[in-house]
This record gives structure tokens, C-alpha cells and sequence, in this order.
């Protein structure tokens, strides 16, 4: 089973998050970007799912420093937003994420865009 890391600093987004991804995925979380970053020093996981409205260090910040970290700098990253703009997505393309997920999340349209990114960041 592929693990995904869902990092997101509201605790229902990753209960629901946890809850429709289990059954398909080994799903971990974390409810803040430094806490992501020391889970990921310790454990390897496919794919994060990373929230970039956080308290903090944000999504962007949190995805610069998995790039600044050979260990993580090649993990997938999907960022997690309500705002999902023009501008948004050219941060995103910047940053290095590999897409955006809308939030609120419909089940259907995460677990599609989770099993895209996934069959995309493998081949």
C-alpha cells in the first residue's frame, strides 16, 4: 500500500482527509509544515498532500524546504487550497508542486486526482 502524508492545520480537513484515503492508501498526519518535515525525515512516503494556508510555515514554505533536502527534494507534492486562482497556480507550478486539490473535498475528485498524480509522479 502507497503512503501519502496529508498535512493540513485543520483537524477536520485531516480526519476527512484520513477517512476517505484509508481504505486505498497507508495515510499519515500532520497538522503543521514543521511537523511534516520531521515526519518525512523519518518515514518515506509516495505523495504529500499539503495545505498552503497554514500558521507558521505555510504550504510554500514547507514544499522549499523538502526541495532543499536531498532526502525529500523528489517526493510529490500536492498542494491543498480553497483559493484556487490564476495566480495560485503559477506559485504552485513555481514552487514545484505537482497540482491543486480544491478544498472542500469532494471523495470522488480526490481519490481520482491522488491516483492521477500518483501514475504520473511514476512514470
Amino acid at each position: 500500500m502507497k503512503k501519502v502524508l496529508a498535512v493540513d492545520d485543520n483537524q477536520m480537513n485531516l480526519r476527512m482527509l484520513e477517512l476517505v484515503l484509508k481504505n486505498v492508501y497507508d495515510i499519515a498526519l500532520a497538522d503543521s509544515g514543521e511537523k511534516a518535515l520531521a515526519y518525512l525525515e523519518e518515514n518515506e512516503v509516495e505523495l504529500v498532500l499539503l495545505d498552503i494556508l497554514m500558521p507558521g510555515m505555510d504550504g510554500f514554505e514547507t514544499l522549499k524546504r523538502m526541495r532543499e533536502r536531498d532526502n525529500l527534494s523528489k517526493i510529490p507534492v500536492i498542494f491543498l487550497t480553497a483559493d484556487i486562482d490564476d495566480e495560485v497556480e503559477r506559485q504552485s507550478r513555481e514552487a514545484g508542486a505537482i497540482g491543486l486539490i480544491e478544498k472542500p473535498f469532494k471523495k470522488d475528485v480526490l481519490i481520482a486526482k491522488v491516483e492521477e498524480y500518483l501514475a504520473v509522479a511514476e512514470a
